[in-house]
């Protein structure tokens, strides 16, 4: 382990040794962080999903329905708080932003999940001869 630190150490050494005096200045300052960022995305710890009972439930029923018009409706129906909303983006790995409305974050959700599933399904369908 001591061998490990040594390494790390010269790593650390080797980086600030680099930086120009005043990115060390805003180091110092707390104005600028250090942060660990993988060269592989292989490498990349694999963050696990973890969301409320609630919202798993209503990614599952989600799932389970055939057309926009259905989705957008379930989810009004639910009268789910933007945090709620946002979870379930999250839970589909989709962007929000923080000027999203209620109504765009249904949209984002209903596009993410049956929006893809129709689309696939009309891919399989084309006859190609």
């Amino acid at each position: 382990m001591l061998k490990e630190y040594a390494q790390l150490n010269n790593v650390i050494f080797t980086f600030l040794a680099a930086l120009r005096e005043d990115e060390l200045r805003d180091l110092t300052s707390g104005r600028a962080r250090l942060e660990l960022i993988y060269s592989n995305k292989a490498q990349l710890p694999a963050k696990p999903r973890i969301v409320s009972k609630k919202t798993s439930m209503i990614c599952e029923h989600i799932e389970t329905l055939d057309s926009r018009e259905e989705g957008r409706k379930y989810l009004n129906s639910l009268k789910l708080k933007r945090s709620e909303l946002i979870e379930i983006c999250r839970f589909y790995s989709t962007g929000v932003m923080a000027k999203d409305t209620k109504a765009t974050l249904t949209d984002k959700i209903i596009e993410m999940v049956i929006g893809a599933k129709l689309r696939s399904s009309a891919i399989y369908r084309v006859d190609v001869k």
